[in-house]
């Protein structure tokens, strides 16, 4: 399969309205629905299993190559419960993935901010009052076994 690199215009040119009537399925859709959308689209659009025309032409392999990463990124969104809440109460696609974990996307400042945020939880006086009532007086042992093999 050739390698192209989707990028963060790829996403919104051409995007879909609503990534439900993209993949046909209703705004309550489990996640079993969802998946055997994707892989209906999937399995039509796949790269590998296109007709032996489509595969003689590299531009119509690189469109469909395209299309096939679009659909994997849009069941990104709706397949995690929490890009799927953030594109429910938004709409739009690129909000919902933040910006990371697609190849060829630059994140940006935004993206990075929001990358973190998710990583890691806000430090605040809470936070620290919280830690320092779960550990502070607290005496944990260590022991740890070490074998050096023989030279």
């Amino acid at each position: 399969m050739t390698r192209v690199d989707i990028t963060s215009e790829d996403l919104t040119k051409d995007a879909p309205d609503d990534l439900y009537v993209f993949f046909s399925i209703s705004r309550t859709a489990q996640s079993s629905e969802i998946k055997k959308a994707y892989h209906k689209l999937a399995l039509k659009f796949h790269p590998d299993k296109l007709s032996k025309d489509a595969t003689s032409n590299p531009e119509l392999m690189e469109k469909n190559t395209r299309y096939f990463q679009k659909i994997s990124t849009y069941y990104t969104v709706l397949s995690d419960e929490h890009k799927r809440k953030i594109y429910d109460s938004t709409g739009s696609i690129e909000e919902a993935l933040g910006g990371i974990g697609l190849s060829g996307l630059d994140p940006g400042e935004a993206g990075w901010d929001a990358y973190f945020k998710e990583m890691f939880a806000a430090v605040t006086k809470e936070s620290i009052d919280q830690y320092s009532r779960t550990y502070k007086g607290k005496v944990y042992i260590y022991i740890i076994f070490l074998t050096f093999p023989y030279f």
